[in-house]
């Protein structure tokens, strides 16, 4: 489900990978379909390869995304942009209660909740995603 989607440093929306060159990567915004080239200078970073840090290990994006799902049974949560820390946290503290309170900043809060609308507005995000992921390794 993460495969080929991907966030641009600097751009709040996600991106799905269209086609790559040697020296530029054509995406596709999620939210408008708008098409444009990215430089290999910018930061990417693949939404299948991020994870989170819990107090047991890191924990892949897509089971956290997972996990958001199943709390929100498949529809949207708080705006990110309107919430406050503590609502964040509150809703962390359920989606994922042994998060490291201290190396995930209210900053990386916003960027997982907005990614999850996105995704969910398009269909990308379900509560057996992180199965999903694993059986594709597989």
């Amino acid at each position: 489900m993460l495969k080929g989607i991907i966030s641009i440093s600097g751009h709040s929306e996600l991106y799905k990978v269209i086609s790559q060159g040697q020296r530029t990567m054509v995406v596709e915004s999620l939210k408008d379909k708008k098409r444009q080239s990215v430089q290999p200078t910018q930061r990417l970073s693949a939404l299948q390869d991020i994870s989170m840090y819990t107090e047991d290990g890191d924990v892949k994006l897509a089971t956290v995304l997972a996990n958001v799902c199943k709390e929100a049974k498949g529809q949207p949560v708080l705006d990110a942009k309107k919430a406050t820390p503590e609502e964040l946290k509150a809703l962390m503290d359920k989606v994922l209660p042994n998060w490291d309170k201290a190396r995930i900043y209210t900053s990386d809060l916003k960027k997982l909740f907005s990614w999850y609308n996105q995704l969910q507005a398009c269909g990308l995000v379900a509560e057996d995603m992180d199965k999903e992921e694993e059986e594709k390794k597989a």
